[in-house]
């Protein structure tokens, strides 16, 4: 999860193809260094995305 300079708040999201893409989230909760995020402004994030962590 990365804030950027205009405070919007992302997740990166692999592709099969291994491109990689930016998608807008809403941070909720956050526990055990885990955060529940939700897709913001019409974004859309599916069961089974693999999110990019640790870059």
């Amino acid at each position: 999860m990365t804030t950027g300079a205009d405070r919007t708040v992302s997740v990166t999201v692999l592709a099969a193809d291994r491109s990689q893409r930016r998608v807008p989230v809403t941070a909720g909760v956050d526990a055990a260094g885990l955060v529940e995020v939700t897709p913001a402004d019409g974004a859309v994030l599916n069961p089974g995305d693999k999110v990019v962590i640790g870059q």
